[in-house]
């Protein structure tokens, strides 16, 4: 082919294509502009034929599409449930379980790239520049009652096995950039027309996100974007026992890192303490807590979403202000038998592993209304410091790191440093576990707080040089040893006591101190101190600490009026007196039940005799 003729070839073609060109550029300028309202068209016309129509309206004030640059906008969106939707038949109902009642004021995508069919049927990857979402108000609703809860549950079990995998269709969605600013969420009990949880605030900040649709957790699993930054304010859950809500300032969550974070945490009770106990019905503790911190370090995120299990290296908890209070003159329910830490976390169903859990910088009180009193017992604890080591039920980590461990460390009643150490069972169906402590000097009259309003007893001098203390518990009973040595203690007992004034016996007192032991080792002696035998039996009804406290109490009484302490030796020899007496007991039952069906079997060969041979 000659230049000529080649010339004029592409000079020909040239002029198409610049044809073309002035011909597509109108085309593609009219259909950039006119591009939001075919979509809106479409968009609307999408929805009324899809069965999301049946449930919900929908409407929003503008949409905005830019074909060139990707950019869609979306503003004030809504989309509400009709109210005839909760009248309407069980198969629709039962297929929407869960309704949305949705508010967003703005909807923004940039840089859309699709990849894959045009058509928009069978497109395989999208591309987003950015997504944002701004001030959105969601509402979930739940509907059903529990009995058609329980019906669908059964529907889906069965329609199960008929589900097909869907072929073709979004394969990925990767975004650059993805924000979600200041949402408000609630889940609502349309039944009992209440809020069942809250979110004041929530934002949402991923960064080079890549989502594979047909595993959305693996975003989770191991986390395809390179930052995160999620953050949750003003969380109310109000129990459903009816009995407390949960409160929570903040929670920052970091995906990437395994980091949790708590802020601001409080459990508060909905009855004052007075009420708390009527309400309830039974004696229980109240309790009244908040903690400014909470972190949790190391969240194995994959065993939670594949294996459904809780493997946390440590939580640390900052900042703990703990009130428990217990009213006295309200019933027990015998029919509780709370069981210890390690036993509890053996009925726990979820394979659970906390390494540990460290409490710094906090304080607690407990209070104690005894029978008929009108003020309180207090046991306050300052600067409390515990670590709790090995919080796990799975047998195999138990071997390999040992068992669950307290260690606790606190100023006793404000004024003693105190320090306790528990260790439990291996075994998590073995109802045992060892402690031991010390507790430093104190003035012995800051024990009044508790004793004066319980016991009507008041020490009115006394100083602890020291107490230590070991012993093992079952059960049944704890046995150990407790060495207390302190100086002159001189106490009253108080014969009334109410909050006008305090009135005392002279007789009674004087008893009380010439029976109670002034002092360990006794004054000018050169012995030394003797310690005690610390013995308890257990109120299988009542919780772990009430067992700690008895058994310490039970050591301490036996420091101060040894003749009156129970010892294993002597409640071993009263069991075997009850034994013995039960058994007596039941020997004579057993020989006049005999004597009986003795004489009851006479009687009846007397009646199955022919009349002639009995006697007249």
């Amino acid at each position: 082919m000659s230049n000529k003729k080649l010339r004029k070839i592409l000079k020909i073609t040239g002029i198409v294509v610049g044809a073309l060109i002035l011909i597509l550029i109108p085309v593609i300028i009219y259909v950039n502009h006119n591009i939001s309202d075919i979509a809106d068209g479409y968009v609307r016309k999408a929805f009324e034929k899809s069965p999301l129509s049946k449930v919900y309206t929908m409407d929003y004030e503008k949409l905005t599409v830019n074909i060139l640059s990707g950019n869609l906008e979306l503003h004030q969106f809504t989309l509400v449930p009709k109210p005839e939707f909760y009248k309407s038949d069980d198969s629709l109902r039962l297929a929407n379980p869960m309704v949305i009642e949705a508010v967003v004021p703005a909807f923004i995508i940039k840089g859309l790239d699709i990849k894959g069919d045009i058509n928009f049927l069978d497109f395989s990857n999208i591309s987003l520049k950015a997504v944002r979402i701004d001030d959105p108000q969601i509402k979930v609703i739940d509907h059903l009652t529990q009995a058609e809860k329980l019906k669908r549950k059964r529907f889906v079990e069965m329609q199960h096995a008929d589900t097909i995998k869907k072929e073709s269709g979004v394969e990925s969605i990767s975004i650059g950039n993805f924000k979600l600013k200041n949402g408000k969420f609630e889940f609502y009990d349309y039944r009992k027309k209440k809020n069942v949880f809250q979110v004041g605030s929530a934002s949402i900040s991923l960064d080079d996100v890549l989502l594979k649709t047909d595993s959305i957790k693996n975003t989770l699993l191991k986390p395809t974007f390179k930052k995160s930054n999620i953050q949750v304010k003003d969380v109310y859950y109000p129990l459903p026992n009816g009995f407390y809500d949960i409160r929570l300032g903040k929670l920052e969550l970091k995906i990437e890192q395994r980091k949790l974070k708590l802020y601001d945490f409080q459990f508060i009770p909905k009855y004052d303490k007075e009420a708390f106990g009527k309400a309830f019905g039974w004696q229980t503790d109240r309790f009244d807590v908040k903690v400014k911190k909470i972190e949790v370090v190391d969240v194995n995120i994959r065993k939670l979403l594949e294996e459904n299990a809780v493997e946390i290296a440590k939580i640390v908890v900052t900042g703990v202000d703990a009130d428990i209070y217990r009213d006295k003159n309200i019933p027990r329910d015998y029919s509780k038998f709370p069981k210890f830490p390690h036993q509890a976390l053996g009925d726990v169903k979820t394979d659970l592993n906390i390494g540990k859990v460290e409490i710094k910088k906090s304080k607690l009180v407990y209070e104690e209304l005894a029978p008929k009193a009108s003020v309180a017992g207090k046991v306050p604890i300052s600067n409390l410091y515990a670590t709790i080591y090995n919080v796990t039920n799975n047998p195999e980590v138990i071997a390999k790191n040992g068992p669950l461990k307290w260690d606790v460390m606190g100023d006793f009643f404000d004024a003693g440093k105190l320090s306790v150490v528990i260790d439990f069972s291996e075994d998590l169906n073995k109802p045992a576990f060892i402690f031991s402590g010390k507790l430093g000097k104190m003035d012995m009259t800051a024990f009044n707080q508790m004793i004066k309003p319980n016991a009507h007893l008041e020490i009115t001098s006394g100083k602890l040089r020291s107490l230590e203390f070991n012993a093992v518990a079952n059960d049944d009973y704890s046995s150990g040893n407790l060495l207390m040595i302190y100086d002159d203690l001189k106490m009253e007992i108080l014969k009334e006591f109410t909050d006008e004034g305090e009135k005392t016996s002279g007789f009674i007192n004087a008893l009380a101190n010439a029976v109670v032991k002034s002092g360990n080792p006794g004054k000018n002696s050169d012995k030394a101190p003797k310690s005690a035998e610390i013995f308890f039996e257990r109120n299988k009804n009542k919780a772990i600490f009430n067992y700690l406290a008895q058994s310490l109490i039970n050591g301490v009484k036996a420091t101060l009026i040894p003749k009156l302490a129970m010892t294993k030796e002597k409640w071993e020899r009263q069991k075997q007196k009850e034994a013995n007496k039960n058994e007596r007991q039941q020997q004579k039952k057993d020989k006049v039940d005999k004597k009986q069906q003795d004489k009851d079997a006479k009687n009846d060969m007397k009646k199955k005799m022919p009349f002639w041979k009995k006697k007249k």
